[in-house]
């Protein structure tokens, strides 16, 4: 029998279930997804600000479908806010959509708290990563790919980390 875990980990019906681990692997993504368009965006013209002037791509391969997202609408996974759109269209062999009535919830790093914002767009496509499983000291874990991030605490500092750096003492940032 095959588990998805990280579905389970954002699934309230799961015994896996651990809502704050979803949602760190989701807020990293978001965070470093804005922090590279704002850095373009700034080298490309002059202003630091992720949502900028310049054109810009980002891919973070933060989430499986089954994750779960908090919205205004209640919590839904990534797949349930896909089929949500208002607007579909593909690139390539990405799937995007979007709907400008929902809002998620976002880490806003210079007020330190969390808001709904607006999002620009949710996309699907195949991923083949190598994949790691990132356990917490109370047992529960997510599975993320090599490529992607997590947010830990350093210091007082959000610091970003691939899984291939992550230390047993790391705290792993949560919105819970």
């Amino acid at each position: 029998m095959k588990i998805k875990v990280y579905g389970a980990i954002g699934n309230a019906a799961s015994k896996w279930y651990d809502e704050r681990i979803a949602q760190s692997t989701t807020l990293t993504g978001r965070c470093i997804t804005r922090h590279m368009g704002g850095k373009i965006n700034e080298i490309i013209a002059g202003e630091y600000d992720y949502k900028g002037k310049a054109i810009i791509y980002g891919d973070t391969d933060s989430v499986d479908a089954e994750s779960v997202i908090r919205t205004n609408l209640g919590d839904k996974t990534v797949e349930d806010l896909f089929l949500s759109g208002s607007l579909f269209w593909q690139e390539g062999d990405k799937e995007y959509s979007r709907n400008d009535a929902i809002q998620v919830v976002s880490y806003l790093p210079e007020a330190k708290t969390a808001t709904l914002s607006k999002y620009d767009y949710v996309y699907r496509h195949k991923v083949r990563k190598k994949k790691y499983k990132i356990t917490t000291s109370s047992g529960k874990s997510v599975i993320v790919t090599e490529d992607h991030s997590v947010m830990v605490l350093i210091d007082g500092q959000l610091v970003e980390k691939k899984p291939t750096q992550l230390t047993k003492n790391d705290k792993v940032i949560t919105l819970l």
